[in-house]
């Protein structure tokens, strides 16, 4: 019982019906007081209350049990079967997610350099059979460059930060790799976080797409060794671009999981949302009502609903909380069952919608921006 009645679910409930019956206590399958509100040692009727599979226990005084009490007793029924619905679509939403992200988590194993770490160390170890010093790869997210990996000189670390010289923004611009020796003379600036010595044959290459340069890679070979030839330019470079594939790709399944939870998270809501609505046409008394929830572009919290009340007026109403998605679908789902379960306890819908609001209050859904509802009662 504690599962589904939680105080802060049942006390506005339990007040209303206190001041219509003069007190109540609810008890859950235990015997553990869950709540009670007014005048509660008068409250010695006790009235069996049926939550999933177990029965909890209201007391009333016994001159209101005959009458509060069985309207009372329903709309706590429809509470808890509210509250398990509410749970049972948490867990499958739960269980949804966990075996999305164990596919995706798989199938990124089963693609070889599917981490941007691994693409890069990938490269480094090609870049091994040619005879170098020092690698350095970078990355260039359009402002900063990014060591990343490397077989890297002393003083230089993974996730360094370092200027872009101006050879390394020449490859930047053009994305056309540059070989060079720094002068016999007193040697070269530093290019990538690496102090080139005087007569040290270097070469950069672009890490690059079809849209952008991704970013550098860098190979430095001891001072006076041979410089890099043109074959072995158009190497590296076959090298990194093979390595900007994969980073592209890595990039583009991972722009492709993400649509693909964002589809299935509005999937779901919106399957939420469809359950919570009533049917769109329906006559009731001398009333005929339609209805129509047709989503602009997202799904959302919007909803209505229609009800008989025990009293035999009728609830129209229509709610709306802001964001979207599947928290936003399981909230409006949470302030349905609570404005039916009210609905039959109260006088007006003033008093239905001030209950309700110091639930969502005081309760777990006070980190929503706004929530809004019209609530009427009609005589058909």
């Amino acid at each position: 019982m504690k599962r589904w009645f939680l105080p802060r679910d049942v006390q506005p409930f339990l007040d209303a019906v206190a001041l219509a019956a003069g007190g109540a206590v609810l008890l859950d399958p235990a015997g553990e007081l869950v709540c009670q509100s007014g005048d509660s040692g008068s409250a010695t009727r006790a009235l069996a209350v049926r939550c999933g599979e177990a029965f909890g226990t209201l007391l009333l005084p016994p001159p209101a049990g005959d009458g509060v009490g069985g309207v009372a007793v329903a709309a706590l029924e429809r509470m808890a079967v509210a509250r398990l619905a509410i749970d049972d679509l948490a867990s499958v939403v739960r269980r949804l997610w966990w075996e999305q992200n164990l596919v995706f988590s798989s199938g990124g194993l089963l693609r070889h350099g599917f981490g941007d770490h691994e693409i890069d160390r990938w490269l480094v170890d090609r870049l091994g059979a040619i005879e170098s010093q020092v690698v350095v790869v970078c990355t260039w997210d359009g402002i900063d460059l990014e060591v990343a990996e490397g077989a890297l000189p002393s003083g230089l670390q993974i996730g360094d930060r370092v200027p872009a010289t101006r050879l390394a923004a020449e490859v930047l611009d053009d994305g056309e790799p540059i070989a060079f020796s720094a002068p016999a003379e007193g040697g070269g600036e530093a290019e990538l976080g690496v102090a080139v010595e005087a007569g040290q044959p270097c070469l950069i290459a672009p890490l690059r797409s079809t849209q952008r340069v991704l970013g550098l890679v860098m190979l430095a070979r001891r001072p006076g060794g041979s410089t890099f030839g043109a074959e072995e330019v158009k190497l590296v470079q076959l090298l990194a671009d093979l390595a900007s594939v994969a980073l592209t790709n890595r990039m583009l399944v991972g722009e492709a999981e993400h649509k693909a939870r964002i589809m299935r998270e509005l999937e779901l809501s919106a399957e939420i949302q469809q359950r919570l609505f009533p049917p769109p046409a329906a006559r009731l008394g001398t009333f005929e009502i339609a209805a129509r929830c047709r989503p602009v572009a997202q799904v959302g919290g919007d909803g209505f609903l229609q009800r008989r009340l025990a009293g035999g007026s009728l609830l129209l109403g229509v709610v709306d909380l802001t964001g979207h998605g599947i928290g936003v679908a399981l909230a409006l789902a949470a302030l349905y069952a609570r404005l039916d379960a009210l609905a039959d306890a109260v006088e007006s819908p003033a008093r239905l919608l001030q209950l309700v609001n110091g639930q969502l209050t005081q309760g777990e859904f006070n980190w929503y921006t706004m929530a809004t509802a019209v609530i009427a009662f009609a005589d058909p």
